[in-house]
């Protein structure tokens, strides 16, 4: 078990943090990003990611208490590391999530004045069909006369908690779609148990209470985006095909942790410190499930776990799903004004400061009201 005993008795909301220590999170975020690209200059090199099994969590009965404690320990090594695992043993069938990723497609199928039947009037409910602003790839031209890829559509269908205080789902119907809205609920339903499981192994190896995390965010559940990226080519740029393409700038999520699956290859992390920082391409497969760490979990955790910088590379003239899971945020009851403490020990001193998370989403995302 980790050595990091945290207490967790004392958690008054604390006072707000300024403006400035937050823009210079993302200064500094930017400059690890930029560090990485100007370092960049052979192809990104692949690596092997931990993969923690949920199944001594899942049924403990089954499982002896040093196979917990192996666990605990290897996804505490990964997230300080790195801050991203594999979970294995989940109880999310691969067949399961490759359905997912075909109804999607077939969905994107369908004529778009059937698919505006399930796009909300407000883009910021965060439900349905997400209307794309282009249908085809845009090119711009550098100072040299080359063409550079500036954005590329993505197609999405969000999917939310329900419940009062939530907008609702959209139900796609049986005869636009047979079983779309049934995988998509049960799917979303599954991450929801994952993301709870993992919270509280995430708390045990810090040391503290396994419910601390869940008890905090039970409040406000996740969101699904189930994104088709197409970086198809017009017939006058086919010639680009198979050059590497940006489609996700590098960033950080801003949650607590983010459960994804994708069916195929173009996750890039950012690993190291300070000087000696790379991206690195994580291997995974079309029926894994991964797990990022957020900057509330870096916050949270004071330092310990990695809010890991990550961005998506795919070659142009092909497209992909991907459906990651944003967990839920945590909040002390007050609208979006929430607080998220440091937990540290009384002989531990607080490297992160209490942050006002919803002031944090402001400056990160504008749009927030």
């Amino acid at each position: 078990m980790s050595q990091h005993k945290k207490s967790t008795n004392d958690l008054p909301p604390p006072s707000l943090e300024d403006e400035e220590r937050i823009l210079n999170y993302f200064k500094k975020t930017a400059a690890i990003i930029k560090r990485a690209d100007e370092k960049q200059h052979t192809a990104v090199k692949s690596i092997d990611i931990p993969v923690v099994n949920l199944s001594p969590f899942l049924n403990p009965d089954r499982h002896s208490q040093s196979e917990k404690d192996n666990e605990v320990q290897k996804l505490f090594a990964a997230a300080t590391e790195y801050g991203l695992f594999k979970i294995s043993h989940h109880g999310v069938e691969e067949e399961e999530i490759k359905d997912i990723y075909q109804s999607l497609r077939d969905f994107m199928k369908l004529p778009l004045e059937t698919r505006l039947l399930y796009a909300p009037e407000d883009p910021l409910a965060r439900r349905g069909f997400v209307v794309p602003t282009r249908d085809y790839l845009e090119f711009e031209k550098d100072d040299s006369g080359n063409r550079l890829v500036s954005r590329s559509p993505k197609y999405s269908y969000n999917f939310g908690p329900e419940g009062e205080g939530f907008p609702p789902n959209y139900e796609v119907s049986e005869e636009h779609l047979p079983e779309f809205h049934r995988r998509f609920k049960s799917y979303y339903n599954k991450m929801e148990g994952i993301e709870r499981v993992v919270l509280r192994v995430m708390a045990s190896s810090l040391g503290i209470d396994e419910d601390y995390f869940t008890a905090h965010t039970k409040v406000h559940r996740g969101l699904a985006f189930a994104t088709l990226t197409d970086t198809r080519t017009r017939a006058e740029d086919s010639e680009l095909n198979g050059q590497d393409f940006t489609t996700l700038s590098g960033h950080t999520d801003w949650g607590t942790i983010t459960i994804l699956a994708a069916e195929k290859s173009g996750l890039q992390i950012i690993k190291g410190d300070g000087e000696e920082v790379e991206w690195v391409a994580p291997n995974y497969g079309p029926g894994d499930l991964l797990v990022n760490c957020g900057d509330y979990m870096t916050t949270w955790s004071n330092g310990i776990f990695k809010s890991v910088i990550h961005r998506v590379v795919m070659p142009l003239g092909e497209t992909r799903v991907s459906i990651p899971f944003f967990g839920a945020q945590a909040q002390n009851n007050v609208g979006k004004d929430f607080i998220v403490k440091p937990i540290v020990s009384t002989n531990e001193k607080a490297l992160e400061k209490p942050t006002n998370m919803g002031e944090f989403l402001r400056h990160r995302q504008p749009n927030v009201k």
